[in-house]
């Protein structure tokens, strides 16, 4: 879906030279897309802009002269969280590229392709309405970082002192905690380093990567995210792990039951992040998302619905656009932000969300004994795709399952 032509877009081109600025005007121009685009490199010029201008996105280089660019990316993080920031830069240097991942949204490589600027601008742009709810704003502006798991973490840092660890050990270890999964996933899917096709699993992007910048990147995780949030009552972070870990091998399993090989790398990884919204609010906000859980067990309401109550938004919304603007596929993204309420979703087709959907609710709700007591399920959903015939199918494949394991 093409999200630059759904409302009029304000671009901020921060540089030393206007080629970029032109280069950008040019292809916008082109594709027809409705905006307006500023071009300054001077600090107090850019402030001005910013306060009297409603910039939808700032691109900027990497290497400005005379200038902290990644103090001033910083600045326009934290005073104007909505704004989706990508860097430019001619450098190779992996290091920098984890410095500017954690400020921008995106690195992007000089060497302009007009397409591929357009498809990276246009999943940064994709959730924007998403921002004009009232909780987004203040959870993103207070996202640092997500926590990750102490255990994994040493398993990882053991792993990397054998020689010749097979890459397969490292993506495995890497897929078993949410936290980790979605940094190297957004990092290998920087346009900075996705050169060829989009990298949708741990194990892809371990390759990819290769193992000093995993090395690195682990480390880096474990500094800057590990003590970032609290204990909560009623809330495991293991527990969301193993119930995301569970979802996507029964989605895999239902894919596998329809001939669908092609969307299993997708479910798959939209079932281990499903749900990462929750760490994602549970870091913004701490001690007010007790309450929210606590209203949740108590008076047996869904967690996303005493959110949506609560905040104006979801734990699915928040990681789909966090997904989104880290350049991660549509079907994964769409998967997560409908995995609660599929028949929103624009699209009637089978997809990633389709078994997102049924294996979420089924992992809920082991005890059920037919599809039509997993509570929450919208049925009508596959009515509409097609599949409602399959889901007896689909219930009694995975009971089975369970019922082999235990």
């Amino acid at each position: 879906m093409n999200f630059l032509k759904m409302k009029k877009l304000v671009f901020l081109v921060i540089a030393d030279k206007k080629s970029i600025y032109k280069d950008i005007k040019k292809t916008l121009k082109i594709a027809d897309i409705n905006f307006d685009i500023y071009y300054e490199n001077d600090y107090d010029k850019i402030m001005q802009i910013l306060i009297k201008k409603d910039i939808n996105v700032v691109i900027a280089d990497l290497m400005l002269n005379n200038q902290d660019s990644f103090s001033l990316m910083k600045e326009i993080k934290y005073e104007y969280p909505t704004i989706v920031r990508i860097f430019f830069t001619d450098l190779n240097d992996k290091d920098f590229i984890l410095q500017g991942i954690d400020v921008a949204h995106q690195v992007i490589k000089k060497d302009f392709r007009p397409d591929f600027f357009l498809k990276i601008v246009n999943s940064a742009v994709r959730n924007l309405s998403l921002l004009e709810k009232k909780g987004m704003q203040e959870i993103i502006g207070k996202l640092d970082s997500i926590p990750i798991i102490p255990e994994v973490y040493m398993k990882l840092l053991s792993q990397f002192q054998i020689p010749n660890v097979p890459i397969k050990t490292i993506g495995d270890l890497i897929a078993k905690d949410i936290s980790l999964t979605t940094k190297v996933l957004q990092i290998a899917n920087s346009a900075m380093l996705a050169h060829k096709g989009e990298i949708t699993t741990p194990h892809q992007a371990a390759i990819f990567l290769g193992m000093n910048t995993l090395r690195a990147l682990v480390l880096y995780v474990e500094v800057f995210f590990n003590n970032s949030y609290k204990q909560v009552d009623d809330f495991s972070v293991k527990k969301l792990e193993y119930h995301s870990r569970e979802v996507a091998k029964n989605a895999i399993k239902i894919m596998e039951y329809e001939d669908r090989v092609d969307f299993i790398d997708s479910v798959y990884v939209s079932g281990l992040l499903h749900d990462f919204g929750q760490l994602v609010i549970l870091n913004s906000f701490k001690d007010d998302y007790a309450p929210i859980l606590d209203k949740a067990k108590h008076e047996n309401i869904a967690l996303w619905k005493v959110e949506k109550e609560s905040l104006d938004i979801n734990h699915a919304e928040v990681a789909a656009y966090l997904l989104g603007i880290w350049g991660l596929p549509d079907d994964i993204v769409e998967a997560v932000l409908y995995h609660h309420e599929p028949s929103s979703y624009i699209s009637k087709d089978f997809g990633p969300l389709s078994a997102i959907h049924f294996a979420n609710y089924f992992v809920n709700f082991k005890e059920a004994k037919t599809y039509e007591d997993l509570e929450g399920l919208d049925i009508d959903y596959y009515r509409t795709i097609g599949k409602y015939t399959h889901l007896t199918d689909w219930f009694n494949l995975l009971k089975n399952d369970v019922k082999e394991e235990n």
